[in-house]
């Protein structure tokens, strides 16, 4: 496990935000200036792009089928739905692959599918899409179907062997590979 940084070498600092954008955004869009404060720090400083941050609207999201191999991932995942195939999905431990997780799994199942879940043991089976959780899905009846969620972008060997036991493996990540996402 990774050591803790040396808190004498830690040093915090403290973003600086202009108090007139602050008070600005505050009146203008009616909001108080903690929240002002806030939306200037992660770098959004006029009332237009804060408005559309504080207020989002499903008509101000990007096309999600600009995302890279969407399509496909929606065509594959309503094949197995019509087809009542077996599903595993697999998440990090983390919060991002925990809440992924439980999202998938719960969309999954309002959609009439039971996919099972596994989340890695991380002392005994390590990070992400590791060939230890491959081999427990593979242990517990391999599925048709296996998605990675907050990982997998990195698990080449994982993904081949999955391929070469006839398993679809979809993964979803938001973390970048350097060679490109293996499935």
């Amino acid at each position: 496990m990774p050591e803790a940084p040396d808190a004498e070498l830690s040093e915090w600092r403290e973003r600086v935000v202009c108090p007139q954008t602050v008070r600005t955004l505050s009146e203008e869009l009616g909001v108080s200036e903690i929240l002002a404060r806030l939306v200037c720090l992660l770098g959004i400083e006029d009332a237009r792009s804060a408005d559309r941050f504080l207020n989002p609207k499903l008509a101000h999201l990007e096309d999600p089928f600009r995302l890279t191999g969407l399509r496909k991932a929606v065509d594959r995942l309503v094949e197995a739905i019509h087809k009542q195939e077996a599903i595993v999905i697999i998440g990090d431990y983390d919060v991002d692959g925990v809440t992924s997780t439980a999202f998938f799994v719960t969309v999954l199942k309002r959609l009439g599918l039971n996919a099972k879940y596994l989340v890695p043991r991380r002392m005994e089976e390590g990070y992400g899409l590791s060939h230890a959780i491959v081999q427990r899905a593979l242990d517990e009846g391999p599925p048709q179907l296996l998605v990675a969620l907050d990982c997998g972008t990195t698990a080449v060997q994982e993904v081949a062997l999955l391929r070469s036991k006839g398993i679809d493996v979809m993964i979803i990540d938001h973390h970048r590979s350097k060679e490109g996402i293996p499935a």
